[in-house]
């Protein structure tokens, strides 16, 4: 990985690690996400970019919305998936890596081992991954909802 590409692993790993406590800085709709927050927001997400949609077949991150699990139907768009959905787009401009890994987990339904297979890598390498990348998306959620709330 090149030099930038390390100093953006850095400070995303450093914004996991502020998102494993809740902070309240900026009001309850500011607040960084906890874990398990976290996982379930993107699990909405995942369910919401799995669902086709009436006149949008693509999604603003480029993926192809096509029916995976019938069980969910979630064709709306709230504001909490809006906001997930640019965060997971600003961490895949900072890391394609973040993209990938995130993408198999809650779109594909991999497990991390089976991620690490796929890339042929470690599972603590893979999980480290992971983990950077969440925590990457943690931080542009909070990022994105303080710009929100500072309009106002």
């Amino acid at each position: 990985m090149a030099m930038q590409g390390t100093r953006i692993l850095s400070s995303c790993y450093s914004t996991l690690n502020q998102a494993l406590v809740l902070m309240w800085g900026y009001g309850e709709s500011a607040a960084l996400l906890s874990t398990k927050e976290l996982d379930q927001r993107l699990e909405r997400w995942a369910n919401w970019a799995r669902s086709p949609s009436m006149g949008a077949p693509i999604g603003v991150v480029g993926y192809l919305k096509e029916r995976l699990d019938i069980a969910h139907d979630s064709d709306e768009m709230t504001t909490e998936i809006a906001i997930t959905e640019r965060a997971v787009a600003r961490a895949k401009l900072e890391e394609k890596a973040y993209w990938r890994v995130l993408a198999r987990y809650y779109l594909g339904r991999l497990s991390i081992v089976e991620i690490a297979m796929f890339f042929h890598t470690s599972e603590d390498g893979t999980k480290q991954l992971f983990l950077e990348a969440k925590g990457c998306v943690a931080g542009h959620i909070y990022d994105i909802e303080r710009e929100k709330v500072e309009l106002v």
